[in-house]
C-alpha cells in the first residue's frame, strides 16, 4: 500500500521552484470548458500512432480519450510558453532543462 502523501488534483497548477505545473483532467476540463460542453469527436490516426495511445492510455491506467485530453491541455501550455519567448521542455529535479522540445 502506497503512504499517503498529499496530491495536486487534476487541473490544479502550483508553483514550484519558479516553474508552473500544469495538471490536465476531467477537472481542468470542466474548469475551462463547463461542466456539460462536451462535443463529439471521430479522429483518423495511424495504426502506429493508435498503437501509441493505446500504450499510453494503459501505462497511465486511463482512456485513450483522457490522454488526447491531457495531450491538448500540454500543447495549450507548449504553445504558451513559445509565445513567452520560453524553452519548454524536461528538466531534472534541479529544475535543469535536460531535453528541450522543438518544432511545436
Amino acid at each position: 500500500m502506497e503512504p499517503e502523501t498529499e496530491k495536486q488534483q487534476p487541473g490544479e497548477r502550483s508553483k514550484m521552484r519558479g516553474t508552473t505545473e500544469l495538471r490536465a483532467g476531467a477537472a481542468h476540463d470542466r474548469a475551462i470548458f463547463g461542466p456539460s460542453t462536451k462535443v463529439r469527436l471521430s479522429l483518423d490516426v495511424s495504426q502506429e500512432l493508435y498503437q501509441v495511445l493505446d500504450e499510453i492510455a494503459r501505462m497511465e491506467e486511463t482512456t485513450k480519450a483522457d490522454v488526447l485530453r491531457r495531450s491538448i491541455a500540454l500543447m495549450q501550455v507548449a504553445v504558451e510558453a513559445k509565445r513567452q519567448g520560453l524553452k519548454f521542455g524536461a528538466a531534472d529535479q534541479d529544475q535543469v532543462l535536460k531535453t528541450e522540445i522543438v518544432g511545436i
